[in-house]
């Protein structure tokens, strides 16, 4: 079982399956008319509109954990990182099915436009899958498996500035922003001491 996973290109193949998966549960949860959950932290909290933040500021996040994967590429910290981002999307995608929560009340539409748009048309970007949040889960991803100083100080930050912007428009619950990294935590750390630590 190590052997094939640290196969780069199974890797690969399985994080398109994971994508995939993710891509499924997104549509049916979108299709469906959900209702939303009383949470009275988030009430407390004002809604304000952060949204070129907080759908510029993933993508840039992205962007920068592609920049410290560069050099990796072909090698088996390559192959780690694809299993345990498709395992993230597999384990938020269930936890999103079982839990289908709808968007809290007043939350603020993301203008479809730009680049947003085009992520939403490729059947990227979802507005019912909220347990557990993407936004937090991915940052704190690249904060556990990237080893460099400097990218772990970047992707914290980008942890919490996540999960404030994705509060602030009311597009998650707090218990969505708190449990993120908790669950990527569990991931991560199955797939790393179980099958890639050296």
């Amino acid at each position: 079982m190590k052997s094939v996973l640290d196969n780069v290109l199974f890797a690969r193949a399985y994080f398109l399956f994971g994508l995939f998966v993710y891509m499924l549960g997104g549509f049916y949860l979108d299709s469906l008319n959900l209702n939303p959950i009383y949470d009275p932290i988030l009430e407390k909290i004002p809604i304000v509109d952060v949204g070129t933040i907080s759908t510029y500021g993933l993508i840039l996040m992205y962007g920068i954990a592609f920049i410290y994967l560069k050099p990796l590429l072909g090698g088996k910290k390559e192959a780690e990182l694809w299993i345990i981002l498709s395992s993230s999307f597999i384990v938020r995608t269930l936890f999103c099915l079982v839990t289908a929560f709808g968007v809290p009340l007043g939350f603020i539409p993301i203008e479809e436009k730009g680049l947003y748009f085009l992520l939403k048309k490729a059947g990227l970007v979802f507005q019912n899958d909220l347990f557990f949040s993407g936004h937090t889960a991915a940052p704190f991803g690249f904060f556990l498996f990237f080893e460099d100083k400097i990218a772990k100080i970047i992707f914290l930050i980008g942890t919490a500035a996540m999960g404030i912007s994705v509060l602030l428009l009311h597009h998650h619950y707090v218990v969505d922003v708190l449990a993120a990294p908790v669950f990527i935590w569990a991931v991560y750390s199955f797939f790393h001491y179980r099958f890639f630590k050296q």
